[in-house]
């Protein structure tokens, strides 16, 4: 009885606790990303959504090939829905999947400057 309580105490107060984190974090390659909880920056690829954490050279990933450009920017405050949509990058933006993480699409915002999304 005493473990039944105690199991659900923790299932109480843990959602409590990590719901007031201001950043989440996730692993990739060994080393922790902080995802902001106020970014919505957006991109919906091969049907899955994406959100964006940070920008990167590109250098810490090896880049696979292009799967697509964004095909429609909807306004910052929409979300998006349609495949190739972004709420975030720019009509034309290609889109180039990495080979260390299926979940990670990385978006090309200048020469040599890319923004990653990972997938919800």
């Amino acid at each position: 009885m005493r473990k039944s309580w105690m199991v659900l105490v923790i299932c109480c107060i843990l959602p409590i606790i990590t719901g007031c984190t201001e950043y989440d974090q996730m692993t990739v390659q060994s080393e922790v990303i902080q995802v902001h909880a106020d970014s919505p920056a957006m991109l919906i690829a091969n049907g899955n959504r994406f959100t964006e954490v940070r920008e990167s050279a590109g250098s810490e990933f090896t880049i696979g090939e292009k799967v697509g450009e964004v095909q429609e920017k909807v306004a910052s405050d929409v979300v998006p829905s349609s495949d190739y949509s972004s709420n975030a990058l720019e009509v034309g933006t290609e889109i180039y999947s990495i080979l260390e993480d299926p979940d990670i699409f990385l978006a090309k915002v200048s020469g040599s400057s890319y923004m990653i999304y990972i997938s919800e």
